[in-house]
């Protein structure tokens, strides 16, 4: 039921104008480079004066993490209370 709900809110995203790739059926399939960019595409939908990239720099690492943070902010600024730091996304790959 968890997974069909995430197909549901993802294709939802799909709708609205947010690329996502066709392969993705839940958040677990997600690259982290996908993750990365989903959140800076619906951030950059959701506040019109947002202009977060939507794939992060190769180099140099202090301007990933400059970037990380101000997304981590803007979610947070949401209500989200969870850890999504710059060394936590980079975990995941």
């Amino acid at each position: 039921m968890e997974d069909e709900s995430q197909e549901i809110r993802l294709k939802s995203m799909k709708r609205n104008g947010i690329v996502i790739p066709s392969s993705a059926s839940s958040v677990r399939e997600l690259s982290p480079s996908s993750f990365f960019s989903i959140c800076a595409q619906c951030l950059n939908s959701i506040d019109d004066s947002a202009s977060f990239p939507i794939s992060l720099p190769l180099e140099p690492e202090s301007e990933c993490v400059m970037i990380c943070t101000d997304i981590s902010s803007a979610v947070r600024n949401l209500g989200y209370e969870g850890d999504i730091r710059f060394h936590k996304v980079r975990d995941w790959e």
